[in-house]
Formats: C-alpha cells, sequence, structure tokens
C-alpha cells in the first residue's frame, strides 16, 4: 500500500491540515509491501518541513509521456522538454541526469523519488536546470464543500 500527497498545480506538496494529516499517518501505519529502500520517508520531511534535500533524476531515470506522444520530465512539469518520444535520445537523457532540479525539494512525486534514490551517493555535475512555470494542472481540484 501507498499514499501520496496532494499536489498544488506547479507540482508541490500541499500542506496538510490536521485531520488530513492524521488520515494519512493512519493509512501509513498499516505498512508497506514495498522493500525498506523504497520507503516514502521523504513525504515525512515534507509534511514536517516543506522540503526533502535528494537529487531527482526525471527526465532520465524516469519521464512522463503525455497522450501526444511527447517526453516530459515527469507529469507537474508537462511541457518540459515536451519532445516526441521517438526523438529522445541518449544525450536528452544525459542531460535530464545531471543538473539539479529546481522543484526537487518540494516534490512529492513518489516515482520519481524511488528511482533517484540509488543515485543519492552520485553528485549533480551541471548546473541546476532552468525550469520554466509548469502547464495547467492535469486534474481541477475543488474545494470541499461544508457538511
Amino acid at each position: 500500500m501507498s499514499t501520496s500527497l496532494i499536489r498544488h498545480g506547479d507540482g508541490s506538496a500541499r500542506p496538510l491540515d490536521a485531520e488530513t494529516r492524521a488520515a494519512y499517518e493512519q493509512i501509513r501505519s498499516l505498512g508497506s509491501r514495498a522493500p525498506r529502500y523504497l520507503s516514502d520517508d521523504f513525504t515525512m520531511r515534507l509534511i514536517e518541513h516543506g522540503t526533502a534535500e535528494w537529487k531527482c533524476r526525471a527526465g532520465a531515470r524516469t519521464f512522463h509521456v503525455c497522450e501526444d506522444g511527447l517526453v516530459h520530465l515527469c507529469a507537474p512539469r508537462v511541457g518540459n522538454p515536451g519532445i516526441p518520444l521517438a526523438e529522445y535520445t541518449a544525450e536528452h537523457i544525459r542531460r535530464a541526469f545531471d543538473p539539479p532540479k529546481p522543484c526537487a525539494a518540494s516534490c512529492p512525486i513518489a516515482y520519481a523519488h524511488h528511482a533517484s534514490r540509488l543515485d543519492r551517493f552520485r553528485g549533480q555535475r551541471l548546473a541546476p536546470l532552468a525550469l520554466p512555470p509548469p502547464g495547467p494542472p492535469l486534474v481541477q481540484l475543488r474545494p470541499r464543500r461544508a457538511a
């Protein structure tokens, strides 16, 4: 079992109110079938501190392919790089692997964290990646109605 944090339109984790945090912690307490090295401990750092230090390898270890067949770093970064999958080369993967991503510290995307975990001891040798603002959210969330 796994859980994910709610995200803002820019992909960053949204703060949890007390009720939502209690529900999240209750679900987490049920345990996980994933091996320990794929734990979601980063989510608790995001909840408690708003940031989590890690080395994002989105665009290299993982990437998002949209319904138009375009490659994006991850779901919140639609439009970057926005290259057709058939044209996404090993050079694109190399360029995405090394630079730090400015959105990494507040990122709750579990698949990106899990895939990048194996690289936590490897440096990031290039200048930080300049990312444009994310596109519109894929799903528009509406506020809950009062009961």
